[in-house]
């Protein structure tokens, strides 16, 4: 950069090397190649909180690495393949992802009793409410997801409870 004198080849980011700290706070430790993240390594974003440690490929999240709540694979920076997912209202999401999206077999259950299970572009395709007075599950009916010519998301079914 503008401030460092040392050669050129010196300041490249390549192989281990020890914590890198930007100006905004955020800071990543771990392993190089080509000036990118690649390898393994913990990335700290200040602005939002956030800590991702596991497999880079270059620069992004790829391979299996934990995000604050969310602990499975990766690929191309997105959630991707098998992984968990918690949030602060305790409840959590066991399942497939595909690019970012809760997508295939997983399960979602919430505080109230509610259990979702497969998905679709991140929306339950199927599941169980429970009923916490009647003590009595309702099937949630399985719908088709229609897609409008301006790319909004149209479900093919309501719910009937």
């Amino acid at each position: 950069g503008p401030l460092s004198k040392a050669p050129k080849h010196q300041s490249e980011k390549r192989g281990s090397r020890k914590t890198i700290f930007k100006a905004n706070g955020d800071f990543y430790k771990g392993t190089w190649m080509n000036n990118k993240r690649h390898g393994v390594g913990v990335q700290f974003w200040k602005k939002y909180g956030l800590e991702y440690a596991g497999d880079w490929q270059n620069d992004k999240r790829h391979g299996v690495g934990t995000l604050n709540k969310y602990m499975g694979e990766w690929k191309n920076d997105l959630k991707d393949g098998k992984g968990k997912y918690y949030n602060s209202t305790i409840s959590h999401y066991d399942g497939q992802w595909q690019k970012g999206q809760k997508c295939g077999h997983g399960k979602m259950i919430y505080p109230n009793g509610d259990i979702y299970r497969n998905w679709e572009n991140g929306f339950a395709k199927s599941g169980n409410i429970v009923d916490t007075v009647h003590i009595k599950a309702h099937p949630i009916p399985e719908f088709m997801l229609h897609e409008r010519d301006g790319g909004d998301v149209i479900l093919g079914a309501t719910l009937a409870l």
